[in-house]
């Protein structure tokens, strides 16, 4: 019997955004975003951060690829995701002491728009465009290339730049403040997202995605997302996704 999804989600993806509006299944693992995470919703739910206690919020903000477990809601929650490269670590940090008033409002407005720009999206979402990180243009490069191909490995990236595999692993973690293995594992299994709920069975998913085999791609997704593809891939039934700038629908 084919299971229906009690609510109609829709994810907002870009390069450097993405916003998730719909039901969350209760992960028996942490989750581990790679990117800045804000859960805003119109009732309370329980959430735990790292090694912190439970608490019963409306509005949480988890820094990036910080474990966290979460008990959400009966009905839909709102997931702002923002990739730590793509703004500074101030800005940041800035989100997390002192969010943008009437967010819950902000982001339920957002999710009946269209496609998006990264400096409309922040307008609408956070009140004003988030500063750009800077960075050697060669980091902004390999950066791009993750996003389009997250197969390219270290050396294929040094290469495509001028530089020994070191040099660019010394250059990337300086420029984006994470490893380079890190950044590559969360923007594969960012990729997954847009195609959880694709005819393509998972094994093909897992090798279009660079991944050996299927026992790793189930372990990195459960990792990140805190269950495994299988799950993801019934909860993401009827998810309607529309995409933003430097971003485009992951094929297979």
């Amino acid at each position: 019997m084919t299971q229906v999804n009690p609510f109609a989600a829709t994810l907002l993806i870009g390069g450097d955004r993405m916003l998730y509006a719909g039901p969350l299944r209760r992960s028996l693992a942490p989750r581990r975003l790679g990117a800045l995470s804000i859960y805003v919703a119109p009732g309370p739910f329980d959430i735990a951060v790292g090694n912190g206690p439970r608490r019963n919020l409306c509005l949480a903000i988890v820094p990036p690829h910080l474990g966290h477990w979460i008990t959400p809601p009966q009905g839909p929650i709102w997931n702002l995701l923002i990739e730590p490269e793509s703004t500074t670590p101030e800005a940041l940090a800035r989100l997390c002491d002192k969010p943008p008033g009437r967010l819950f409002e902000r982001l339920r407005e957002l999710t009946s728009g269209d496609g998006f720009t990264t400096e409309a999206f922040d307008v609408l979402s956070l009140g004003a465009a988030l500063p750009l990180r800077k960075m050697d243009p060669r980091s902004s490069v390999v950066i791009d290339a993750l996003r389009a191909d997250p197969v390219l490995n270290a050396q294929d990236c040094a290469r495509a730049v001028g530089l020994s595999t070191s040099r660019l692993l010394h250059l990337f973690r300086q420029d984006t403040g994470m490893p380079f293995r890190d950044f590559r594992m969360w923007k594969r299994a960012r990729r997954f997202l847009d195609r959880a709920a694709g005819t393509a069975s998972l094994t093909e998913m897992a090798i279009r995605l660079g991944y050996p085999d299927s026992s790793h791609f189930s372990h990195s997704i459960r990792r990140t997302f805190g269950m495994g593809p299988s799950v993801m891939r019934v909860g993401a039934r009827g998810m309607q996704v529309r995409v933003g700038d430097g971003y485009s629908l992951f094929q297979i």
